[in-house]
């Protein structure tokens, strides 16, 4: 007797600790919620599956965790779901299909059709089983993303950052926060996430759906004390009620305006550039569209220049699906005080930070001062560059490689002479005319950035309703 009731309550204390310290994981770098380990995935397809919450930390809002756990995720009705799937059409898959539609989203019976630009791959293959994307997510999300009741004082929305009119980015080169707030950081941009390995520069969200809550947490960026206050703020809009048990099956929680957003960020695709029509038009037997100088960037680019090393595959980045990479260049390195700083001149040891508290996977020294590769789709758009935003312009982020990066003992080892990390730069010797035609290869990969409706959000909240909590 005494045996089972010692082991009941190891099982009781157990959960409760490993509840706790992951709730108090926090980063110093930039002030974020750091991520939970990496969600499970199942075999068992997902139309047979029950939907299932997606794993984060949480910190509490009041002394009731019953109370807590139904703010964070509810077991849906799917008796009152009313919604379509969302499936994309890619060139590959149906190119007869895909050259029929009209607009990028095509509303059908059954479902909603996205047309996916030239150059990229199926989407579909990067969504996770537990959170298949619909058309009612999608627009949910869309709300969301553009609602500044997300954060404390109701003045920031994830558009502040990601604003669609800068390559969704903030054309800053750290991101504003409430109060007007800045980090030390510039604001990624998200198109072509739905491709990512993993999100934020150092990696710390191996989802969007963990990415879509980071921000809500930031003292300097929404600034909220928890996540359940957002959703008790949402859940005082008529709107908002309706469409989550419409889309979800359950009122608003933590858990499904995650999934919410990060469907609507799974619809931010850019593509069909003038470098993918070349490319068609090659692999039809035809001359191709590049100009002389961009064919000759596009050569420095896959040669002396060697950018492809880094930036490779369709969305131009080795961050990307099961690869999941980060190189040190040197950036945020001040040689005098012999560390790695941010723009808020505070230090910041980019992935090593994360793979060291929070102890997921191998991590070594290689991870000191590494930061994710961004895609270079509509990189022209998304000025200025690095993750500290030291970088004004296209040409200023091509001399920087040009000088061989910065020196320092973690440098990555691509960008060495010998191959061997910290070791001597590899200067690349450009021309003037060389980087010039560099820059013209590179605005040859923007390309259209696909459209789909947004819906206005909902009016403010009734009056006499709390705006905080």
């Amino acid at each position: 007797m005494i045996h089972l009731r010692v082991k009941a309550l190891c099982l009781f204390i157990l959960p409760v600790f490993l509840f706790t310290h992951l709730s108090e994981n926090n980063l110093d770098a930039d002030s974020e919620l750091a991520p939970s380990k990496p969600l499970s995935q199942s075999s068992e397809p997902a139309t047979n599956r029950v939907p299932q919450p997606v794993s984060f930390s949480f910190q509490n809002l009041t002394d009731h965790p019953l109370k807590d756990a139904q703010l964070r995720w509810e077991h849906p009705d799917v008796t009152i779901i009313q919604d379509k799937p969302l499936r994309y059409v890619v060139y590959e898959n149906d190119p007869d299909e895909w050259e029929s539609m009209e607009r990028d989203w095509e509303e059908l019976d059954e479902e909603v059709m996205l047309r996916v630009p030239l150059g990229l791959e199926d989407p579909s293959l990067f969504v996770p089983a537990y959170n298949p994307v619909t058309k009612g997510k999608v627009l949910l999300g869309a709300m969301l993303f553009f609602d500044p009741r997300l954060s404390a004082d109701l003045s920031v929305s994830c558009s502040s950052c990601h604003d669609p009119s800068k390559g969704y980015t903030d054309g800053a080169a750290v991101a504003t926060g409430i109060q007007q707030q800045t980090g030390g950081r510039s604001a990624p941009t998200i198109i072509n996430a739905v491709y990512n390995s993993s999100q934020f520069w150092d990696g710390r969200a191996a989802s969007l759906e963990q990415q879509a809550l980071g921000p809500q947490l930031a003292p300097i960026e929404m600034g909220n004390p928890s996540h359940e206050s957002v959703v008790l703020r949402l859940r005082n809009i008529d709107t908002y009620n309706r469409q989550f048990r419409r889309t979800f099956g359950t009122n608003v929680t933590v858990d499904s305006v995650a999934k919410a957003i990060a469907s609507f960020e799974r619809t931010i695709l850019a593509g069909g550039s003038k470098y993918d029509l070349h490319t068609q038009s090659l692999n039809d037997g035809g001359p191709g569209l590049l100009t002389a100088p961009e064919r000759r960037g596009l050569a420095l680019f896959q040669n002396k220049a060697a950018c492809n090393k880094c930036h490779a595959g369709a969305n131009f980045t080795d961050n990307y699906g099961p690869t999941n990479v980060f190189h040190n260049i040197g950036s945020g390195w001040d040689k005098n005080r012999k560390q790695f700083f941010n723009a808020a001149n505070s230090i910041d040891l980019g992935r090593f930070q994360v793979v060291r508290q929070t102890l997921v996977g191998h991590y070594s020294t290689h991870d000191i001062g590494a930061f994710k590769t961004p895609t270079m789709r509509n990189l022209s758009q998304t000025a200025p560059y690095l993750h500290d935003g030291s970088e004004k312009t296209l040409m200023d982020v091509i001399d920087f490689y040009n000088e061989g990066g910065r020196s320092n003992p973690y440098l990555d080892r691509e960008m060495t002479v010998n191959g061997m990390t910290g070791g001597p730069l590899k200067k690349l010797n450009l021309t003037a005319k060389e980087k010039s035609d560099l820059v013209a290869f590179i605005h040859a990969l923007n390309g259209h950035l696909v459209s789909i409706p947004i819906p206005a959000i909902p009016a403010t909240l009734p009056p006499g309703k709390n705006n905080s909590f």
